[in-house]
């Protein structure tokens, strides 16, 4: 039997949606997340003996790699790879634990030329920058991204406007927890708090 892909829900195109991308800068841990780590193992479980594929777009993208990061070892190791599509990245600490680190080599990252929402906080790993026929934030839209038979047309650079929307995040909302003024940042956006999974080394059950 062939890899198993596991596919995570995108953010739609209403302000709802946009806000739920500025969550996952927002909040160590949002309820999405704990539902893919959950969904990760469910599916795990159900095909024993197959690789696993975590796939998705925009937040579901994040949720993707969120997945794979926290899932339990034993299911990590069946991981063949996984891919976020202009997905939000992750805070500082999330990218230097050893569950992050075991599966960095496997995590796949494409983002449109002038991506927004793929460049809030940080990604570890590479990206693969594709051309889009929208223009600003409406490349967010996967289907606008080119491609030439199964594949993406890559382009040689991000558009100076990302990197400028990747350093504006930064410097708000992707500080330390105690650090005030990510703290304020966070609250006023979100309006909740979060919390830090610590549970991810556990046995598969």
């Amino acid at each position: 039997m062939g890899p198993c892909t596991s596919p995570s829900g995108a953010t739609d195109d209403t302000l709802a949606g946009w806000k739920e991308d500025f969550y996952l800068s927002c909040m160590q841990e949002v309820p999405a997340q704990k539902k893919a780590v959950e969904y990760t193992e469910a599916m795990a479980r159900q095909y024993p003996r197959v690789k696993l594929r975590l796939g998705g777009h925009s937040k579901g993208g994040n949720l993707a790699v969120w997945a794979g990061v926290f899932c339990p070892l034993a299911v990590q190791r069946r991981i063949r790879s996984v891919w976020s599509n202009d997905g939000p990245g992750f805070h500082d600490e999330i990218l230097s634990l050893p569950q992050h680190v075991r599966l960095e080599e496997r995590i796949h990252t494409i983002v449109p030329r002038s991506s927004v929402v793929g460049m809030l906080l940080e990604h570890e790993e590479d990206y693969t920058v594709v051309d889009s026929s929208q223009q600003g934030l409406m490349q967010h839209d996967g289907f606008s991204w080119a491609v030439k038979g199964p594949r993406f047309c890559p382009t040689p650079q991000r558009h100076p406007a990302g990197a400028v929307v990747r350093s504006g995040a930064a410097e708000l909302g992707a500080g330390p927890v105690g650090d005030t003024a990510g703290t304020v940042y966070r609250q006023r956006i979100s309006g909740a708090g979060g919390f830090r999974r610590q549970d991810a080394d556990r046995p598969e059950g």
